[in-house]
């Protein structure tokens, strides 16, 4: 326990110079203690009458018996005092030392810089000049990149050290400050502990240093005080535990200094971020290196430590993209395969073929042969990629929740066979050179839509599929059940974790003949045995009843009869499952983990989202054989999945199903990216049953599913958004409403304004059912936007077609005002607004003489912006848009329209999350509003800059889209401006563009005039 007693907050220390001169210092607090020292914060008053900070060192070793009497004298114990005196000199010692290397080339910013030294109170102070900053114990680091550069920068200076001839010997966190806006820059503020590196060749006994080490951050040559083996390596010892100390928030332990050692990464600071492969190798052989035991095991030069580190820290970058590896960790025996794996790595090693299909009924074990030949081969690989087939080929590769490259990620506007492209190309320059395989299970699709662009790659790729390919077309290798009854009875064994007795072996001959050699069946049978869910002889009959023999008298191959398999699988299984007295709670549990698809789900999350008050259930049913877990996620076989979802739903799952649908819902809201696939295979099965499908929690769920879906996904939002409409239960107004808007935006997107119509006709009788204003008001919105579409921004209208038009839909915007007005909703302030707003903006660009219903509008507007802070809000930037249109057409003032569109600019720098929708919002707007307003040459700039914002994002074809359409406005605005060169120019860029684009699909179409 430390007793020493540290100076009082506002104590003076008055100290004499050498010229007899009084120098006042004030402490402020108390900033650190050290073995031999207390540091403080503390400031003094300077010639000019400016006060400035400084840090004190007092000498107050912890291990010596000193008393601080109260005008602030240490008293020694007087067995203690000859000590005290050697610290003291030690200290003064220090300070010359530290002058020294602070006047030291390459020193002077990595050392504190000692202003003077005193004598007080019976002891020694040491002051240093002040630096904003902090210890690095009491640092905390964003990233694991900014560990590494801090401890980096820190094995720099102690190889400074090194060179000038000297140990630090007692390098720990508190010992090294960190400067406050830099990781590249750490000064050393105590030398105490600096021993000449020559110090030790004669040994201990002659050693006239006190060394100095703190447990934790001393190597064991230290503790043991085995000096003659002291050296450079003794603080690199330190360093590697300083980053160990940063990584994990613990020092070493015995364990962690063996050169065999393993660490818990996922235990770390740092275990919710994902980082490649390679990093995690690279560290865990830094800590082999820097902790190690034997100092010979240790890196022996600081330089080494300082190369290693810049490795690991370009590796620690999560802002550069690289494949998310795939490690395969089967442990299942694979017992009479070796044929098929002889084929497999005849084909691994086959240049010539890049395509394999790996074929067979399901559960026969395809992909149990795959995992373990990558778990016992993955040396042969650069890169490993695996992935559950989702949708098509371009989906599955388009899916970032499998198919992880860091720092890229699908744009929200970017439909995946965009993606699937861009994905690829990136992919090509990370893997170029490398031998990488890709695997896709469970492929169950007609479409091979992808594979000719995923052959370019140059990739071994697997298809695993229950499908029958046609040989010839593509390399397949057909898996069949194991051959030799020897291997049959040593895979029964595995699972049985027995030996076979010699009189069971007819029995189990029997089941092997009934289940036609089955893997995935016999599995299950020998883990309900092993369990005693079933003897052998039990069985044996069982499988006498429910046996594939029973299906056709002549053997068939399995695809012409798939069906009648399945079946027969299914009846197995259920059989199993009756037999093995499952409990009603189990198979609860069962079916929801089968509702969440073959990728499966995180173990703390269904814990979760079920209600399980312990994880007990899923350890069982994982030891019975029904699921399994790979990667800290529950994952059932697509075989047994298919079985289980055919049970016949039970109250008990009804009411659990209930809960999940309400707590996914919280989890969706909390994480979109994590949850919205979840959440969409859950709704998918419940949909399947009436009475599920009639729960208000899955018609909630749903909304919000649609709501949060990309709108690539427009046709799963527009079926669902329909179907939910027609069962649309006791789903609120609101909701409703939205889902209404969800189809018609989507029917005026694809141009369909017929059915948008009829849509939002469709809607009257429903809303009206809700007496809500509020609603009511939504909905004669919609409308407005129907006929705005169908306006095609012609408010200065060209005919007698669209003078009705403009007159319809401000018609339905007054009434959409109307009912706005008399809302209660939260949000109805801000809704009014927004429709008062869309109301001045039409008639600033229909009928501008109308100037004081205008300024009425738009006063009202801002009245409810300024009230209810609506600044910062999409409504806020409309509003300052309006504003701009306004002196553009009511009240031209080219100064005004300017701050109004930079005011307008900041807003929606503030709030907008992506660069496409900035562009959208407020740059075409913005260029518009000064094309129209007669500045031409902010009009250019706009579109310029728009331009540039895609060309960082010139690999998405979304920004190549929107690039080229912001290049047919400055081709309108060169011709406006009567600029034939650039006008030129620009018609040249787009034409180069159609040509470089063509081969994805785009093509601007340009007049020339």
């Amino acid at each position: 326990m430390d007793t020493r007693v540290a100076l009082k907050d506002k104590t003076e220390l008055r100290f004499y110079n050498s010229s007899n001169g009084v120098c006042v210092y004030t402490i402020q607090k108390e900033l650190a203690r050290g073995a031999a020292c207390i540091v403080y914060d503390a400031s003094y008053v300077n010639n000019s009458g400016v006060k400035k900070s400084v840090r004190i060192k007092e000498c107050y070793p912890f291990a010596l018996d000193i008393e601080r009497c109260e005008n602030n004298f240490l008293f020694p114990n007087e067995s203690d005092r000859d000590s005290f005196e050697k610290r003291k000199a030690e200290m003064c010692h220090a300070f010359d030392l530290g002058n020294e290397l602070f006047s030291t080339s390459g020193l002077t910013n990595f050392t504190s810089n000692t202003v003077d030294i005193y004598e007080l109170n019976n002891t020694i102070y040491v002051v240093t000049n002040y630096q904003e900053g902090e210890t690095l114990s009491h640092s905390k680091f964003i990233s694991l990149k900014d560990c590494i550069a801090v401890v980096k920068s820190t094995a720099k200076v102690i190889m400074k050290v090194h060179r000038k001839g000297y140990l630090y010997l007692d390098l720990k966190p508190d010992n090294i400050f960190l400067l406050t806006g830099t990781k590249e820059v750490v000064q050393l503020f105590d030398f105490d502990s600096l021993v000449p590196i020559t110090a030790f060749k004669s040994g201990a006994e002659d050693c006239e240093y006190k060394i100095s080490h703190t447990k934790g951050f001393s190597a064991l040559e230290l503790q043991t005080g085995k000096l003659r083996k002291v050296g450079k390596h003794t603080d690199i010892y330190a360093v590697g535990a300083i980053l160990f100390y940063l990584v994990f928030g613990t020092i070493p332990t015995a364990l962690d200094c063996g050169i065999y050692a393993e660490y818990s990464y996922e235990q770390s600071k740092y275990a919710a971020k994902t980082f490649q492969d390679k990093m995690y190798y690279e560290l865990t052989d830094f800590f082999h290196h820097t902790l190690a035991n034997f100092y010979l095991d240790r890196y022996q030069d600081m330089q080494q430590v300082i190369r290693k580190l810049e490795e690991i820290e370009k590796l620690a970058d999560t802002a550069i993209p690289y494949i998310l590896n795939y490690y395969a960790s089967y442990t299942k025996a694979i017992i009479g395969r070796e044929k098929e794996l002889q084929k497999l790595n005849e084909w691994i090693e086959n240049t010539g073929q890049s395509l394999l299909f790996v074929t067979g009924m399901g559960g026969i074990g395809k992909s149990s042969l795959i995992q373990s030949y990558l778990a016992n081969n993955a040396q042969k690989f650069d890169t490993v990629i695996s992935l559950k087939f989702y949708h098509s080929l371009k989906e599955t590769i388009a899916d970032d929740r499998q198919f992880v490259i860091n720092a890229v990620m699908q744009s929200p506007q970017e439909e995946p066979d965009e993606y699937f492209i861009r994905k690829l190309a990136i992919a090509r320059k990370l893997t170029h050179n490398q031998k990488v395989i890709l695997i896709i299970d469970n492929f169950i699709g007609d479409n091979f839509s992808g594979v000719e662009e995923l052959l370019k790659l140059g990739w071994k790729i697997i298809i695993i599929t229950r499908k029958d390919i046609l040989k010839g077309e593509y390399f397949c290798l057909n898996i069949e059940a194991i051959q030799k009854k020897s291997d049959m009875y040593s895979m029964f064994e595995s699972y049985l974790r027995r030996t076979i007795e010699p009189y069971e072996y007819p029995m189990i001959d029997c089941i092997i003949e009934k289940v036609q050699g089955h893997t995935l069946v016999l599995e299950l049978i020998a883990k309900q045995i092993a369990n005693s869910f079933l003897s052998i002889s039990e069985a044996e009959k069982l499988m006498e009843k429910n046996g594939f023999s029973e299906i056709a008298p002549e053997k068939v191959p399995y695809t012409r009869d798939f069906i009648a398999y399945t079946d027969t699988i299914k009846n197995i299984i259920d059989t199993l499952f009756i037999s093995s007295q499952i409990t009603e709670y189990k198979k609860s549990v069962l079916k929801g983990i089968s509702f969440f698809g073959i990728e499966g789900i995180e173990v703390k999350l269904f814990a979760s989202v079920y209600g399980l008050r312990t994880k007990d259930v899923i350890n069982e049913l994982t030891t019975d054989g029904w699921i399994s877990i790979n990667n800290y996620k529950i994952v059932m076989h697509p075989v047994i999945a298919e079985a289980v979802k055919g049970w016949k739903i039970t109250d008990t799952f009804r009411k659990a199903s209930t809960h999940i649908m309400i707590e996914l819902k919280k989890v969706l809201k909390e994480d979109k990216r994590k949850a919205l696939h979840l959440c969409e295979e859950f709704l998918e099965c419940c949909k399947k049953d009436k009475e599920l499908a009639s729960q208000n929690p899955y018609r909630e769920l749903f909304f919000e599913v649609l709501s949060a879906m990309p709108r690539y996904r427009e046709s799963y939002i527009l079926n669902n958004a329909i179907e939910l409409i027609k069962n649309r239960g006791d789903l609120n107004g609101k909701a409703v409403i939205k889902l209404y808007e969800f189809i018609s935006e989507i029917y005026e997107e694809q141009r369909d304004l017929d059915k948008a119509y009829e849509c939002i006709i469709s809607a009257e009788d429903v809303i009206n059912a809700f007496s809500d204003d509020h609603i009511k008001g939504q909905y004669y919105y919609l409308l407005v936007g129907y006929y705005d579409y169908k306006l095609d921004g012609w408010y200065d209208t060209r005919n007698k077609e669209d003078a009705k038009v403009l007159s319809l839909l401000m018609k339905n915007l007054d009434k959409a005002i109307r009912y706005m007005k008399k809302s209660y909703h939260q949000d109805g302030k801000k809704l009014l607004a927004e429709y008062l707003r869309c109301k001045a903006n039409i008639l600033i660009r229909s009928n501008p003489k109308m100037k004081f219903r205008i300024d009425w509008l738009l006063n009202k507007v801002d009245d409810i912006i300024k009230k209810e802070a609506y600044e910062y809000t999409e409504l806020g930037c409309g509003y300052y848009l309006t504003c701009a249109w306004y002196y553009t057409y009511v009240e031209p003032n080219g100064k005004i329209v300017s701050k109004y569109i930079h005011k307008a600019y900041e807003i929606e720098s503030a709030i907008c999350e992506n660069d496409l929708d900035f562009i959208d919002n407020i740059i075409i707007p913005s260029a518009n509003i000064s094309l129209e307003s007669g500045q031409e040459k902010k009009a250019e700039k706009c579109l310029l800059f728009g331009i540039k914002l895609c060309e960082e994002n010139d690999e998405i074809i979304p920004f190549i889209r929107k690039k080229m359409e912001l290049y047919t406005y400055l081709v309108d605005v060169y011709y406006f401006t009567d600029n034939k060169e650039k006008y030129s120019e620009t018609i040249k860029i787009i034409k180069k563009a159609n040509e470089k684009y063509k081969d994805i699909g785009l093509f601007t179409d340009i007049k020339e005039l």
